[in-house]
């Protein structure tokens, strides 16, 4: 006897880009994305004020020589680091998504590193995932790379987790967790991932 089982949808995921200062720096970050990896990104999101849709020919939504829906996130106000973050999970949960993944639109870790991201969110739908800059392909100063690492050793042992990068900008946030935390409430500045770490 054949029992037909319904397939679990693909998780609708968004990509969200932060840090754009000039078009061409989205666009060359754009380009980065494997081509196969397209599909898998419902829509990308560019959250910032000084790159608009007119700057982004070929690429914004509705444009059929694209496989990515890119959407310009207008800020009537200046957000702020932890502020614009809180707009672009507002976006998400208002346009049904289930992940939001946020990321430097100049791309460290590279857009590589998407497709393990992107290969663990159906199986663990409820994790806040991170990539971590540790490793040889960062280009930051040893200074940065050392206080980082005392950085999230404190912030380790003060709150009993293992997180290798509490600074790193590229993450993954289910909307299941945002649903239960006052994420809201945190601060406008670069304390907002820690905040949201903790929380």
């Amino acid at each position: 006897m054949d029992v037909s089982r319904e397939q679990p949808r693909p998780p609708r995921v968004g990509l969200f880009l932060f840090g754009c200062f000039d078009a061409d720096a989205v666009r060359r970050s754009l380009a980065t994305i494997p081509a196969d990896l397209h599909p898998r990104l419902h829509e990308v999101v560019v959250m910032d004020d000084r790159v608009g849709a007119a700057d982004l020919p070929g690429l914004v939504r509705g444009d059929a020589s694209t496989k990515l829906d890119v959407v310009v996130h207008r800020n009537p106000r200046e957000h702020g680091f932890g502020g614009a973050r809180k707009a672009a999970f507002e976006y998400a949960r208002l346009r049904r998504l289930d992940w939001a993944i946020c990321l430097r639109a100049d791309a460290d870790p590279p857009m590589a590193a998407l497709r393990p991201l992107l290969d663990v969110l159906r199986a663990q739908p409820d994790t806040l995932l991170l990539v971590s800059r540790r490793g040889g392909g960062t280009d930051r100063p040893l200074w940065r790379r050392l206080a980082n690492g005392l950085w999230s050793g404190l912030l380790n042992r003060t709150l009993g987790l293992r997180i290798a990068d509490y600074g790193s900008s590229f993450r993954a946030v289910p909307m299941t967790i945002l649903a239960r935390i006052p994420y809201l409430v945190n601060a406008d500045d670069r304390q907002f991932d820690v905040q949201l770490l903790i929380q």
